[in-house]
């Protein structure tokens, strides 16, 4: 007759095992869409002649600002300041957040920073979305996925972040 706290102790192992392919799962689903939100259009410009210019987060950050003598100059520079926060804020995440939770080494500090990051990123998407929409009251100007793939996967780092999921991520012995 086989042990019983032998099958327990497998079958534990096999939860657990379960439980950390199904997180790093969702980790890189949601690591995926921070990406692609940074690097997806958020707004699309179509001239008369046909030509098309495209601007992401990742790509406004290389647009030239305009001449400090014009009247946007300050908010062109706001824009981009923003942006290279919003992908630092990004990388954090990635690294800080996303990696930890996937490997089940997720610290208390880590978990709370990933949730302050997270609802500073979830502010900075919504303004990505507010200059969607901006870019749709232009001629030729059309919405982008970049700005709700961008919230989508801010939004998506909250449950790895909550108490609940505390015992998915937290290092276990």
């Amino acid at each position: 007759m086989s042990d019983p706290n032998a099958e327990i102790r497998t079958l534990q192992a096999r939860v657990d095992q379960l439980e950390r392919m199904l997180v790093g799962t969702y980790a890189l689903v949601i690591a995926l869409a921070l990406v692609l939100g940074l690097v997806l259009p958020y707004a699309t410009q179509r001239s008369g002649e046909g030509d098309e210019k495209a601007w992401s987060v990742l790509s406004t950050v290389f647009t030239p600002i305009p001449a400090p003598e014009t009247e946007s100059f300050g908010v062109g520079l706001a824009v981009v300041v923003g942006f290279i926060i919003l992908i630092v804020l990004t990388v954090v995440i990635l690294v800080g957040t996303l990696i930890p939770a996937a490997l089940g080494i997720l610290s208390d500090g880590l978990r709370i920073m990933g949730r302050v990051l997270a609802i500073l990123g979830i502010i900075g998407a919504v303004l990505v979305l507010v200059l969607s929409v901006q870019a749709m009251g232009t001629v030729g100007g059309d919405f982008g996925a970049g700005g709700p793939v961008l919230l989508f996967g801010m939004i998506g780092v909250l449950p790895l972040v909550s108490r609940s999921a505390r015992s998915l991520v937290w290092p276990r012995a």
